[in-house]
């Protein structure tokens, strides 16, 4: 009978429980956790977590440019094209204003996201 056989009775030895132990230890074990620290290297591990950190930081940066840059572009505009209205309103002009505003917002929100992505 080899040490990782049961005996006759189904009964396992000490040796098969210290087999058992040397094969589920952690440090070895392939599938332990990721954030685990393992003994053996502890720089590479600090390494590696924070590349994932900066990785992770640069796709939330990502994100917000991608959701900022509409709105600045829908923004600009809008409010250049209210502001032209008042003030054609308050001076008595016709839609030149409103539509100088507007231009205005447009080239304002459009280089704002120039400058945000370049």
């Amino acid at each position: 009978m080899s040490a990782s056989e049961n005996d006759s009775n189904g009964v396992r030895t000490d040796s098969d429980v210290k087999d058992t132990k040397e094969t589920t230890d952690s440090s070895t074990n392939p599938g332990h956790c990721a954030d685990t620290k393992p003994q053996a290297d502890p720089v590479r591990w600090f390494d590696e977590r924070e590349q994932r950190r900066k990785e992770s930081r640069r796709e939330y940066r990502q994100a917000a440019h991608a959701l900022v840059a509409p709105m600045e572009l829908a923004i600009g505009p809008v409010l250049g094209f209210y502001l032209g209205y008042l003030a054609d309103e308050h001076l008595g002009t016709g839609p030149v204003l409103m539509v100088v505003g507007g231009l205005l917002g447009f080239v304002t929100g459009g280089l704002s996201v120039y400058r945000a992505f370049k």
